[in-house]
C-alpha cells in the first residue's frame, strides 16, 4: 500500500514539536500572504482637515484674458478683495476670521506669533544656561571646599 500525501503530513506533524516560538504549522502564515490582509483602517478626517485639503486643490482662473492655475485658496482671497471693493464687509470679515483660524489650526501663525514663540524660546534658553551655570559654580566650589578640607 502506498503512503498518501495525509499520511506523510501527520508523520511530519508527529516530528514537529511545537513549543516555545516554534506555533504549529497550521496557525503560520501561508508563503506570500499578509497577516493582515485588510490593512490598517483609515482614520476619518475632521470636517476642518476636508476643508483644508479642498482650500489646497488647485482651480484655473482667467484673469486679464490669460488662464492660469492657482489654489482655491488664493481664489477666494482674489473674491474676498473683490467683496470688500464691492462693499460687502461683513462677509469678508466673517470669511477673514474663519480663514484665520484655519490657519492657525494648521501652524501657519502670523509674523507677530512667529515673534512670539521665538521670544518664548529664548527666555527658555536663558533660564536654562543660567541652571547650568549655577550648577557648574556649586560644583566648582564644592571641588574647592573639599580640596581644603583634604589640606
Amino acid at each position: 500500500m502506498s503512503k498518501t500525501r495525509n499520511d506523510a503530513n501527520q508523520k511530519e506533524a508527529k516530528d514537529y514539536t511545537v513549543g516555545y516560538q516554534k506555533p504549529p504549522e497550521r496557525t503560520r502564515f501561508k508563503k506570500g500572504q499578509s497577516g493582515n490582509p485588510k490593512g490598517r483602517t483609515k482614520k476619518l478626517k475632521s470636517f476642518m482637515a476636508l476643508l483644508v485639503s479642498a482650500l489646497e486643490e488647485p482651480v484655473q482662473v482667467k484673469e486679464g484674458g490669460k488662464s492660469k492655475w492657482i489654489s482655491k485658496r488664493e481664489a477666494l482671497a482674489k473674491q474676498f478683495a473683490n467683496m470688500r471693493a464691492a462693499g460687502n464687509l461683513r462677509a469678508v470679515k466673517l470669511l477673514a476670521e474663519f480663514l484665520q483660524v484655519i490657519d492657525q489650526r494648521r501652524g501657519l501663525d502670523t509674523d507677530e506669533d512667529l515673534y512670539k514663540g521665538a521670544e518664548i524660546a529664548r527666555q527658555r534658553l536663558t533660564e536654562k544656561l543660567d541652571r547650568m551655570h549655577e550648577r557648574i559654580m556649586a560644583r566648582i566650589a564644592r571641588e574647592e571646599h573639599d580640596k581644603k578640607a583634604a589640606t
